[in-house]
């Protein structure tokens, strides 16, 4: 096997996937557009 490397040392490759953000909340969620307008117009 190889020696290990850093994490880092692949996350400053160009192209590289990003690190996680502190604040994520995991995956998203797809919201149809009719209800998004609606939950929009319900809370002004």
């Amino acid at each position: 096997m190889n020696e290990a490397i850093d994490p880092q040392t692949w996350l400053d490759r160009p192209g590289a996937p990003k690190p996680a953000l502190a604040d994520e909340e995991g995956r998203g969620v797809t919201v149809a557009y009719d209800d998004l307008i609606e939950r929009w117009r319900q809370a002004g």
